[in-house]
This record gives C-alpha cells, structure tokens and sequence, in this order.
C-alpha cells in the first residue's frame, strides 16, 4: 500500500522533528526567498509562518523548543538571504535612472555595476525639451562609499553633443579604491540632481560578508517577532477552546 510508506515517512519525521523540522522551514524558507526575487518582496514574511506551520505538522509544541528552534532556524536563512540577495545584486546589470520634467529627461547610469579595480563609467545623457547651448550646462559628479567623497568638476567630465537637445555627458574612473559606492550626478545645481546605487568595487564574498550583519540583525528581529505573534496567538486559542464549557461539555 502507498498509504504505508507516507505513514512510516510522516512518523519518522515527527518522531526526530528537532532535525526534521529546521531541515524542512530552512528548505521551505529558501523557496521563499528565491520566489520574493521574481514574485514579490512580501513573500519573505512568509517564511516565520511556513516555520509555524512545519512545527505544527511535526508536533514540536512546547514554547521554548519552538523560541529556541526558530531563532536557530532564522540565523541560518538569514544568512543564506544575505548570500543570496549579494549574489542577485553583485550579478544586477543596473537600470539608467531617468526623471522627466519640463526641461526634457535625464538618465544616468554607471557600468559596469560590480567588479574589481574596474574601469567605472559614470553617464549622464540629457535629451532636451527644446535647443539648449552646451556653455548653459553644468554637470557635477560625486561618488562616495561612506569614506571616501570624490568631487568631479565640469572640467573633467567629457561631453558628447548629438544635436541641440541632445547631450551625453561620462567621466571614466579606473583608480577607485575598494568600496560600495553610491553616486549623485547634478546639472545646474539645482535643475537636475540623480542618486544612483553602485558601482561595487570588491569581491562578491567581501559583499557578501558586509551584508551579513545587517540581514541577520533585521531579519532575525522581524523573523522572530511575526513567529511569536503566531505562536502566541495559537496558544490562546488552543486555551479558549479548551476552557469553552460550549465545545467541551461535561
């Protein structure tokens, strides 16, 4: 019979549910995380309750086996989170950051994204609403990884024209120190101001490592908390309907 096999599986899992129980949410938790990169971002407050419901199904019951449980549990996918979501980014092929207003659109963008001791490329290109001089324009560009602030000067930024209302503006780097940058590319001070992410200059396990202490600190934290929301909300149903003289007549 099929039914036999399913049943000696199922009491072998309950039976041992201290290692099957965090095999299973940490499985189950990965599916989770890889689904929120092409689904959405919410499932990941989905994995403290697949956890609930695996230690449900395997009977681990008692409050401070589950608290000790899943605070284990949640250490570990919060770790595979920041390796995951590292390699995700550290691979990204980043999107040009565009603004449209009345003077017409603007998109910047720095490639490539990641690497070591790359060549940077930091692009603005201006598509005008109407004839604009190249002497009216003035781009400045400052790239930063929290301490270290590079200011590029109009002097150094090359420019490209393709008609009056078109213009690129790039300034190439090859000598940046190893960091997480972030960029801000101005145009007239105040006519155009752009905050893109990037480029990564270090290697993809030194992201990785920077990552880990954040991911596990802020998953771990609302991990943990939607988890015993839910534990604690079972429980006093569990009570209430245990005590209900109308469900458990004498």
């Amino acid at each position: 019979m099929v039914t036999e096999p399913l049943s000696e599986l199922s009491e072998f899992i309950v039976k041992n549910n201290r290692v099957t129980a965090p095999i299973i949410s940490i499985i189950a938790s990965v599916i989770l995380i890889y689904a929120s990169l092409f689904i959405s971002e919410i499932l990941l407050f989905m994995i403290p309750v697949a956890v609930f419901i695996v230690m449900h199904y395997t009977k681990m019951y008692r409050i401070k086996t589950r608290i000790l449980g899943s605070l284990m549990i949640f250490i570990i996918v919060a770790i595979l989170a920041a390796a995951i979501f590292s390699d995700n980014v550290y691979s990204y092929q980043q999107l040009p950051i565009s603004s449209t207003s009345s003077f017409g659109t603007i998109t910047t963008y720095v490639a490539p994204f990641s690497g070591v001791n790359r060549d940077y490329n930091f692009t603005m290109v201006v598509n005008a609403s109407s004839p604009v001089d190249l002497s009216n324009l003035h781009p400045v560009l400052n790239i930063t990884n929290g301490a270290t602030n590079l200011v590029i000067h109009e002097s150094q930024i090359k420019n490209a024209s393709k008609s009056p209302y078109d213009y690129v503006f790039y300034y190439n780097s090859d000598n940046l120190s190893a960091g997480i940058y972030t960029y801000n590319f101005s145009l007239n001070s105040s006519l155009y101001i752009s905050n893109g992410q990037g480029p990564i200059n270090t290697y993809e396990t030194t992201y990785f490592e920077d990552n880990v202490p954040s991911y596990v600190i802020s998953d771990l934290i609302i991990f943990e908390l939607i988890f015993l929301i839910g534990v604690f909300l079972a429980r006093s149903i569990s009570n209430s309907r245990r005590h209900d003289p109308a469900k458990n007549p004498k």
